[in-house]
């Protein structure tokens, strides 16, 4: 019979978990940044794997799709701006 592998349950310190808030949520509400994610092993959780996925396809978007120049100018009018479209 093993003595070090036997604990009373008086003997055992408190392993209950304690819960402590998120150190990183005060910093987040400033930043779109990724920040803290968590883990899953070596990777990033799926959640924020298929939301990193989501954001990346949406930026690739925006960058092949065409700036449709008459409905900006249309928009910025709308709030007062005057635009001033030029080319080059």
């Amino acid at each position: 019979r093993n003595q070090a592998m036997q604990h009373e349950p008086d003997e055992r310190p408190d392993l209950a978990p304690t819960s402590h808030a998120d150190p990183w949520s005060e910093l987040r509400r400033f930043t779109p940044a990724r920040l803290a994610l968590g883990r899953s092993g070596v990777s990033l959780p799926t959640r924020e794997w298929l939301r990193f996925g989501h954001s990346h396809a949406q930026a690739r978007d925006a960058v092949h799709a065409r700036l449709d120049v008459a409905a900006l100018c249309a928009q910025l009018a709308g709030l007062g701006l005057a635009p001033l479209p030029v080319a080059s």
